[in-house]
C-alpha cells in the first residue's frame, strides 16, 4: 500500500505498521533560458500581446501597460520597454522584468510555462539544457 505524505512515497506495511520513507523526485527538462531570451525579441512578445506604441524614443516605446487596465484609454502611457535591451517597466503597477517575464505575468503563468507558451506561439523550438550544464543555467 502506498500513501501520500507531502510529496515523498511512503509505502505502509500493514502487518509491520512502519512506514519506510523513499524520496520521490519527478524532473522536468531544463530550458536554456538563456538561449531562449536570445533568440526571442522583446518586439515579437509585445507583437503579440497586441502593444500600441504611443510613442518612440531609439529602442525605447512607451504605451499603455498590458498587465492591467488602464483608466485613461489611449492617453496612459505608463509602460516602458527597451527592445535592444528586453526589458520593461510599468510605473503604475510596478512590473518588471525581461520579455520572458513580461509574458509570464501577462499568461499567468510559470516562467517555465511561459517559455514553452511562447516557443509555442512563435514557432520556435525550445532550447533545452544539456544534462551537464542544468545547474549553471540561471
Amino acid at each position: 500500500i502506498m500513501r501520500i505524505v507531502s510529496q515523498e512515497c511512503v509505502p505502509y506495511y500493514e502487518e509491520l505498521r512502519v512506514p519506510l520513507l523513499c524520496s520521490v523526485e519527478a524532473t522536468m527538462p531544463g530550458i536554456d533560458f538563456r538561449q531562449l531570451r536570445a533568440n526571442v525579441t522583446m518586439a515579437e512578445v509585445l507583437e503579440i500581446l497586441g502593444f500600441a506604441v504611443e510613442s518612440r524614443r531609439g529602442d525605447q516605446v512607451r504605451g499603455a501597460c498590458p498587465l492591467h487596465v488602464s483608466s485613461k484609454q489611449g492617453k496612459h502611457r505608463s509602460f516602458s520597454a527597451h527592445l535592444g535591451r528586453h526589458t520593461f517597466q510599468c510605473f503604475k503597477c510596478g512590473a518588471s522584468g525581461n520579455h520572458l517575464d513580461l509574458w509570464a505575468k501577462a499568461n499567468k503563468q510559470s516562467v517555465y510555462e511561459a517559455a514553452l507558451d511562447l516557443c509555442a506561439r512563435l514557432n520556435k523550438v525550445a532550447p533545452w539544457l544539456a544534462s551537464e550544464t542544468e545547474k549553471r543555467n540561471p
